[in-house]
């Protein structure tokens, strides 16, 4: 199975517009195949041949069919729109997207049959990118025919810090259906750092995908993302869903799978017994404060900014400081971090009854990230806070909070 895709049938004159639709509803996992990103590397072919061939991949289970004044005279439009629809018996959908009205449109009749002309209406619904839930409907369509809808075992690609826009997935995850998620489309930007309007994108693609895959058991989560998106699926498929959460580990061997499936945490965790994560606190936790600060970071060279950071704040919360492993080598011992951190959240919870607010700062690997948070609950209020790439804003930026 592997990345689900749609294949983009448009004119090129409409390019400027389709673009702008599909960086909208990349949050939500709609993946395009396109020709002049999907065809780099394939100079000397047949453009009849290699375009056939990929509406037949096995990964494009749809074709968006992009309607305008131009795209109905298109003969390439036409040609794509023939391939697709000997393929129709075999489970294929044909999404229908008027960029303009289509009252207006005097369609060929492969037109015409691709959306069930009956008398004079159609029995195809098409969709309507002005409309308030087009986005939401567009990526529903599409994850729909590549069968993630109902599916079990479903991968989250994120890609969001991804400069490439072909997705490796893990080979023991290949076969599975796997929603890749972007923001900047049609690439990624390695040193990317969202804004908070893009981190609003993010939310809410998660919230949606919460409600579209409604048949999934267990989350893969992989990809090369802002950290702050790894917490995000983590809490959006938080224990108390019933989906259990994997995590692609690739920095070590040839990767590994680590998961939280009875995950426990460590109650005898203390700052100064802690052998996974030894701990410090700066300021009094115990002088009343309300709110703290708890980082976990893998390098003492993060403490300063992580110190300037918490200092800029008005009132200054006490920080915890969790030192982490830099490497994590074996599903064992993330299996036991995982554990520790936990430790973490039920020591602040005994040792300091008045803290009501936890601002989170995770250094974590990103497998890890999305575990943790997928345990997090009923702790009261937390804001998770990702680290921003230098030199742009402050060290830290709010992604999400939650009670």
């Amino acid at each position: 199975m592997g990345i689900i895709r749609t294949f983009i049938s448009h004119s090129h004159d409409d390019k400027p517009r389709v673009h702008e639709i599909l960086r909208r509803v990349a949050p939500y996992g709609a993946r395009p195949w396109i020709d002049d990103q999907d065809l780099r590397g394939q100079a000397g072919g047949s453009l009849r041949e290699l375009i056939p061939s990929a509406i037949a991949d096995p990964s494009c289970r749809s074709l968006s069919l992009f309607l305008s004044a131009a795209s109905v005279k298109s003969p390439w439009v036409l040609d794509e729109v023939g391939a697709a629809l000997a393929l129709i018996p075999d489970g294929w959908r044909i999404i229908p997207i008027a960029l303009d009205a289509v009252k207006d449109l005097v369609l060929p009749p492969i037109l015409e049959t691709a959306l069930r002309k009956r008398g004079n209406g159609f029995d195809t619904i098409y969709l309507d990118p002005t409309r308030a839930t087009f986005a939401a409907d567009y990526a529903g369509a599409v994850l729909h025919a590549g069968g993630a809808t109902e599916a079990e075992d479903v991968v989250l690609h994120l890609g969001h810090r991804d400069p490439l826009w072909r997705s490796n997935l893990p080979a023991p995850w290949r076969q599975l259906p796997a929603v890749d998620l972007r923001l900047q489309y049609p690439v990624g930007n390695a040193d990317f750092s969202p804004t908070e309007a893009e981190w609003a994108e993010i939310r809410d693609g998660f919230a949606f995908l919460r409600r579209c895959l409604r048949g999934v058991q267990t989350l893969h989560v992989t990809g090369r993302a802002p950290l702050g998106a790894a917490v995000i699926a983590g809490r959006t498929w938080d224990r108390g869903t019933g989906t259990v959460i994997e995590g692609w580990n690739g920095n070590e061997r040839d990767g590994e799978i680590w998961t939280g499936a009875g995950a426990l945490a460590d109650d005898d965790w203390t700052p100064s017994s802690g052998t996974w994560l030894p701990a410090r606190t700066e300021g009094n936790l115990f002088a009343g404060a309300t709110k703290l600060t708890v980082a976990f970071l893998r390098r003492a060279d993060q403490e300063p900014a992580t110190r300037a950071w918490n200092a800029s704040r008005s009132p200054e919360p006490p920080l915890l400081l969790v030192r982490c492993p830099e490497r994590i080598s074996t599903a064992d011992e993330a299996t036991a971090v995982l554990n520790q951190a936990l430790g973490v959240f039920s020591w602040v919870r005994r040792a300091c009854l008045q803290v009501k607010e936890i601002d989170l700062v995770l250094g974590m690997p990103l497998a890890l990230d999305a575990l943790l948070a997928h345990h997090l609950r009923q702790l009261g209020t937390i804001h998770f806070y990702d680290q921003v790439i230098p030199p742009s804003g402050p060290a830290y930026r709010l992604a999400i909070s939650w009670s």
